[in-house]
């Protein structure tokens, strides 16, 4: 009987079908690297012609050419790596994904990393038993080399990156001067993506690279409006944006914008009641509207895997800077059997897309803004209802991973349910600011201040604007924050604080005269 021959762990129809997936796809080569975090190492595979191609892959997607049969032998014969038999075995990587169609790339790679260090253990062991059947060899001396080995075992996953201060303090200094650069010589005024609002924006520097920002609200309460005045603000400066939607198709996105622009009525642009004044309108915002590089995206059913190849293409094709994804609670499960896993429910779901979502901007540097919906236990709370962190559904994770979380609030939801609400909680405004006046809550910002930001909201024409006059700060209470930064002030339209107290006393004057005659129009209509 012949002795069995123990082949080390692998699995090489596990290694074709990585293979075959990243031929077919650039954005699962990319999902594969992302978790080899970049390194573009052939280790994980057994077989060395699989490790070839891996390899091979990498440098044409590197030159950012397509990954195709004959791309590959050119590629693999250029590194001295080719034979004849190669090109079946090329076109059987194809066979086999296809044959392993909705495996999950993610968890296979991860299998091919443990296989991997598995035989790096036999290895490194083998080498120490050897030694130790050496009747000549020191115990002692063995034991601390095995040791030493296995404290440098490295793999592909494992691989650190520490930097001592003396590295970092250029490189962040650098990256200052870089920052500070580009805002003097454009028409920056933040550092960050601008969400469309000049205070939020002032306080929280706008949306910037490698963070994830959450904006919360109930139905209805301004999602979908916020995300299109942030990607308007930003591809305003030439930065492109995308807006991925589970909820909203390209046309009522579009309309929405339109509406906005042209000054028009949404619900007669969605009911098609447009007069001749209207087409006028839009005919002159139309091409100025197709000129910003904004990306729209309808994916209801959207799952993280998918969300995750779109948002790699994106960065990836178009430079897009942000990326909106609308809305969280829409999101679907993985179709593969090994994903849904981590779906056993709501709350698992909804960590797992948090934190690979947070991960994403970091790794590719951008703004990633999620929307997400608000638990209804803010309608059973007495007193005023000015959302707080509590109110997000599945709470832990998205307070956890976001960096930013941003609650849209307005007062007249709850007049129709709680008469006299407005009255009560905000009985310096008048009637009339009641139906537009909104709030963002700044719940949590780790780089800075916490606390709600007023602002108008034109429900009709799906508008969002910067509360200019400064009378309706104070009848708020919340003029100083706007006196105690002159920074601000200017932003606003206000050169002085001089000035400011002039039109102050202006306002009042001009109040007390409305009063008397039931006018309830604006002053400063800025």
């Amino acid at each position: 009987m012949s002795a069995t021959t123990i082949q080390p762990p692998h699995d090489l129809e596990a290694e074709a079908t990585v293979l075959g997936y990243c031929i077919e796809s650039i954005e699962a080569f990319d999902r594969a690297s992302s978790i080899l975090q970049g390194s573009g190492s052939a280790e994980i595979f057994f077989s060395k012609f699989h490790g070839y191609v891996w390899e091979a892959i990498g440098r044409i997607v590197a030159k950012k050419d397509t990954v195709e049969p004959m791309g590959l032998r050119r590629e693999m014969m250029a590194a001295k790596h080719w034979n004849d038999g190669y090109n079946e075995a090329i076109m059987e990587l194809y066979v086999t994904a296809s044959r392993n169609r909705g495996m999950n790339i993610d968890s296979t790679v991860m299998d091919l990393v443990g296989y991997s260090l598995k035989r790096k253990l036999i290895q490194e062991c083998g080498r120490a038993m050897t030694s130790a059947y050496d009747g000549s060899s020191d115990a002692f001396a063995l034991a601390a080399e095995l040791l030493q080995s296995l404290a440098k075992l490295d793999n592909p996953i494992a691989r650190t990156s520490f930097r001592s201060l003396a590295d970092v303090v250029p490189l962040a200094i650098a990256a200052l001067e870089q920052a500070q650069r580009g805002m003097a010589a454009s028409d920056r005024s933040i550092i960050g993506q601008p969400t469309g609002l000049t205070v939020l924006d002032f306080l929280t520097g706008g949306d910037k690279p490698g963070e994830l920002t959450t904006w919360a609200a109930r139905p209805g309460g301004g999602k979908s409006t916020i995300v299109l005045a942030g990607a308007v603000a930003g591809a305003l400066l030439g930065d492109p944006q995308a807006i991925i939607s589970l909820e909203m198709d390209d046309l009522m996105q579009f309309y929405r914008l339109l509406s906005n622009e042209a000054g028009i009525d949404n619900n007669v642009i969605q009911q098609a009641k447009l007069k001749e004044g209207d087409w006028l309108r839009i005919n002159q915002v139309r091409d100025r509207i197709a000129g910003w590089p904004i990306y729209l995206d309808f994916c209801p059913g959207l799952d993280i895997i998918r969300l995750e190849a779109k948002i790699r293409a994106l960065v990836r094709d178009k430079g897009v800077k942000r990326i909106y994804v609308d809305y969280l609670q829409l999101m679907d499960e993985p179709a593969s059997g090994e994903s849904r896993k981590s779906f056993d429910n709501e709350n698992m779901k909804i960590g797992r897309i948090t934190k690979r979502l947070k991960q994403l901007a970091g790794e590719l540097q951008i703004s990633i803004v999620l929307l997400s919906q608000m638990s209804r236990d803010i309608e059973k709370r007495a007193g005023e209802r000015m959302p707080q962190l509590s109110d997000l559904r599945a709470s832990g994770s998205i307070e956890q991973d976001s960096n930013n979380v941003y609650f849209l609030y307005s007062p007249i939801e709850y007049e129709s349910v709680i008469k006299g609400y407005c009255q009560k909680f905000y009985p310096g405004m008048d009637f009339g600011d009641y139906r537009r006046l909104s709030f963002v809550v700044i719940a949590k910002q780790r780089n800075g201040t916490k606390m709600p930001v007023p602002f108008w909201y034109e429900r009709k024409y799906c508008r969002m604007e910067d509360i200019r006059d400064m009378d309706v700060y104070r009848r708020l209470g919340m003029s100083s924050m706007i006196e105690d930064d002159p920074e601000l002030m200017q932003r606003l339209g206000w050169t002085s604080l001089g000035v400011q107290k002039q039109l102050f006393e202006s306002t009042e004057v001009s109040r007390n005269q409305n009063q008397n005659t039931g006018s309830n129009e604006d002053q400063f209509p800025f």
